[in-house]
């Protein structure tokens, strides 16, 4: 009884938990959980929970099973789990035996991590607790009839093949090495009727106990995870047209000097993308063929282009890598419209920086136009 009461505690204390974290889950901004089936072919060894002789305990065991992850922290899942339970008598020695047996189990599985951070794909490791219960068919329980006496505690001996119902716990752990799989590491134990190993349990216990230590992977049979939709972009701040050079007037041929031509004002054009883009579209297009203009008419200046990212999407590295593609598209651009090498200067800071107020407008390439010589 107590064992039951005990089961019944771990399972309404789970269903209390899991709804508090369906509600308080968090997601991030640019990937989200996506629910999905999964398969878990596994292979290990279990041992019969007894009182003598360790060795002759062990056993193979074989788990198959198909699941379905729900949210983040919980799922369920269907397994079949056995191939062959052993026992060995306290005395006499050499008191060995064997059976036949295979388990189903209908599991809720609770990801640790996923319970209490909510998802996180760059978080590839997990740690996971199941609770559930089934049907254990066992047959092929022949050894203990050369052993058939009651004082040595066979008073629960069964022959053909035999129904036990049965309850389990365990706990695992898991390491995504690709998108689709993880590789896997379980323990779990199941409480099974008394008779389940044909004797009588040290001091009357009402109880057997089969262990099963199991490795292998986890196939997702479908995306567990999926981009999150963004907002549509505000359309871009207006083009920032160049000021006319203003000539000064000629002056009288009797005068020997001239007023010098006024510096250009400096000038800054944003160059903004899309989302994972690295394609310069029609409307930022036009500030570029502005800028080339305003160059062109001021031979005595270059443009310093440098390349940004939104942190809030992708990892470190992503952003790095897709800065300085869009650097040098604008690059390529203005290179295209006749602009020389010499008055290029080309970088990028990924999501080190992020120079403007908002994530849409950190998507971009700022070019800034400085005097010659100057750094």
């Amino acid at each position: 009884m107590k064992g039951n009461r005990m089961f019944i505690l771990m399972l309404l204390a789970m269903l209390w938990v899991v709804p508090q974290q369906m509600r308080a889950q968090l997601q991030k901004d640019s990937v989200a959980f996506a629910p999905h089936w999964y398969v878990q072919p596994m292979v290990g060894f279990g041992i019969h929970i007894g009182e003598n002789d360790l060795g002759h305990r062990i056993s193979p065991a074989v788990q198959l099973s198909l699941g379905r992850q729900f949210s983040p922290a919980w799922g369920v899942r269907l397994s079949a789990v056995g191939w062959d339970a052993r026992n060995a008598l306290a005395w006499p020695d050499g008191g060995y035996y064997s059976w036949n047996y295979i388990q189903g189990t209908a599991d809720v599985t609770l990801s640790l991590p996923g319970l209490f951070s909510g998802f996180n794909w760059d978080r590839c490791w997990d740690v996971y607790a199941l609770l559930g219960g089934g049907v254990a068919v066992g047959w092929n329980n022949d050894d203990v009839k050369g052993l058939d006496a009651h004082y040595l505690g066979f008073d629960k001996q069964w022959d053909g093949t035999r129904a036990f119902l049965a309850a389990r716990g365990g706990l695992g752990v898991s390491y995504r090495v690709h998108d689709y799989i993880s590789l896997l590491l379980e323990g779990n134990i199941s409480m099974l009727p008394d008779h389940f190993n044909s004797k009588v349990g040290k001091h009357r216990c009402s109880r057997d106990w089969q262990m099963n230590i199991v490795a292998g992977v986890q196939i997702a049979l479908g995306k567990p995870m999926k981009k999150i939709a963004r907002p549509v972009p505000p359309p871009p701040p207006p083009t920032i047209e160049p000021e006319p050079v203003k000539v000064p007037e000629p002056e009288p041929v009797a005068m020997a000097d001239t007023e010098p031509m006024p510096v250009p004002e400096p000038m800054v054009v944003d160059v903004y993308y899309a989302i994972n883009s690295v394609t310069i579209t029609e409307p930022q297009r036009v500030k570029l063929d502005s800028l080339v203009t305003y160059l062109k008419l001021n031979p005595e200046t270059k443009v310093v282009i440098t390349g940004y990212a939104d942190r809030q999407t992708g990892t470190a590295a992503y952003n790095l890598q897709i800065s300085k593609r869009r650097a040098d598209a604008v690059y390529r651009y203005l290179k295209q419209k006749g602009l020389g090498d010499d008055r290029m200067q080309v970088s990028a800071m990924g999501d080190k920086e992020q120079p403007r107020p908002t994530m849409l407008e950190n998507r971009v390439v700022i070019c800034v136009v400085e005097e010659k010589g100057s750094k």
